[in-house]
């Protein structure tokens, strides 16, 4: 089953993308950030109208629930916020988006070493060729080849920032699952979209204070676009309850390829056959993680 809330999490969350695309340009990039979580929130209470048992009081919740808490919300999170926002201004997106493809293997690496999760032979090579085929995506505009953007490790601000970032992703995903296996789902993303939010909107408030009055102006494509936040959010959630964390964050990577689908359909986007090629990498080693995961 985790497999399967895994896919439809990514497949939502590949949704988020194409209408994140629709409005980025017409919105402070801070403010995004913010509102992406902030309009997504009030869904997280569906859940507990129809669960309502699944309700936790603070007291019952043990130490890692609060530490992973505070470190996804107010450490982990606001970090990669800023430092993404920096990357991007210094470097084009083509060059410093593909370290953050790396981020599902590194995570394989945490859960191997925090929780205990080894990960199969087979599925482990899955979850190489999805890293492979999600990264060569990254790499349309590359000149030097798939090596491009680790030559510019040392002497690139942007492409440290990105590392940094990558780091931070992949540690967020292991702090998931604690959260997660120290309550249940729908406490972990109530608490958690609660938390972000506040320590966004600090940074929204300092960042971009004369823009927040987009929150009020595009109420209404925030709240479509939270819809689908708080869906996927959720079911990644669900899937790591029982999912090894490292296959979760693979598939969930995955949404690079129905992002790419959608693109093609929707926004008429150039490059299908080269970017189909790649999907079908990714196909292989979702079917991989299927079998053998």
């Amino acid at each position: 089953m985790w497999f399967f809330l895994a896919l439809v999490s990514a497949i939502f969350y590949s949704f988020r993308g194409i209408l994140e695309k629709r409005i980025i340009h017409n919105v402070d990039k801070y403010v995004l950030g913010l509102a992406i979580r902030l309009f997504a929130l009030p869904f997280f209470l569906i859940p507990f109208l129809f669960k309502p048992s699944a309700i936790l009081l603070p007291h019952q919740l043990n130490f890692h629930f609060w530490l992973a808490l505070i470190i996804v919300c107010f450490i982990s999170t606001p970090l990669e916020t800023i430092l993404y926002y920096k990357a991007l201004k210094k470097e084009e997106v083509t060059l410093i988006l593909p370290i953050l493809t790396l981020g599902p293997a590194l995570t394989v690496l945490w859960g191997s070493v925090l929780l205990k999760e080894i990960p199969t032979a087979l599925s482990l090579v899955g979850l190489s060729i999805i890293v492979f085929g999600i990264y060569s995506l990254k790499l349309d505009y590359a000149k030097e080849g798939l090596l491009e953007p680790f030559r510019h490790l040392k002497n690139n601000t942007a492409i440290r920032l990105m590392f940094v970032v990558m780091i931070s992703t992949s540690l967020s995903s292991i702090l998931d699952k604690v959260g997660v296996t120290s309550s249940n789902s729908y406490v972990w993303g109530i608490a958690n979209y609660t938390l972000v939010s506040v320590s966004l909107g600090i940074i929204a408030f300092i960042k971009a204070k004369h823009s927040l009055h987009q929150l009020y102006t595009h109420w209404v494509q925030f709240f479509i676009i939270g819809i689908f936040v708080a869906a996927y959010t959720l079911l990644n959630f669900l899937a790591l309850e029982s999912g090894f964390v490292g296959y979760v964050s693979a598939i969930r990577a995955s949404y690079i390829f129905f992002t790419m689908i959608l693109g093609i359909i929707f926004l008429k986007e150039k490059d299908a056959k080269k970017k189909l090629l790649a999907g079908v990498f990714i196909v292989i080693g979702l079917v991989l993680i299927k079998i053998f995961g």
